[in-house]
């Protein structure tokens, strides 16, 4: 990868999946003034200052946000825990293929592919989606009409 700035390590290895994830478009389709109306007052050196003096001067959309302390992987370690108790299955590095649902409004199977167990169909009572909406209609069967699918391309 060559010599790059520390900022641009850190966005490569923690930022940058993050927000393309959270967004559903890829940060080189995000404008710096549609950034710049979500996050105010942000600088590398300004966040450093921040996390060595405890102050947080940044300003935003969003009056107050609980951030975990260990970072968002505590959340989903968290999350996957209760799916656990409530006696659900969280699948990591399972790739959702097609997702079969019975028309009104209920996905009752999932078809799979995980890195070690390959590919897999799995009765369903509940899905929780974590990709972009776009993604989720390409892989409903049925599929939904084709002005839905083309609505949801659109979605930014």
């Amino acid at each position: 990868m060559g010599e790059q700035p520390l900022r641009g390590r850190l966005f490569w290895h923690f930022f940058r999946t993050y927000t393309e994830k959270v967004w559903g478009i890829p940060c080189t389709e995000i404008r710096a003034d549609w950034a710049a109306q979500r996050i105010k007052n942000r600088s590398l050196s300004r966040a450093v200052w921040n996390a060595l003096s405890g102050r947080n001067d940044t300003t935003s959309l969003i009056t107050t946000f609980d951030y975990p302390r260990l970072g968002p992987g505590q959340m989903w370690e968290k999350f996957a825990v209760r799916v656990g108790a409530e006696g659900g299955e969280l699948r990591m590095r399972t790739r959702a293929v097609s997702l079969r649902h019975d028309g009104r409004g209920r996905v009752t199977e999932v078809d799979t592919e995980s890195e070690g167990d390959g590919p897999a169909t799995l009765p369903v009572e509940q899905v929780i989606d974590t990709m972009p909406l776009a993604a989720l209609m390409c892989r409903l069967d049925p599929p939904p009409p084709a002005e839905v699918l083309e609505s949801a391309e659109l979605l930014r």
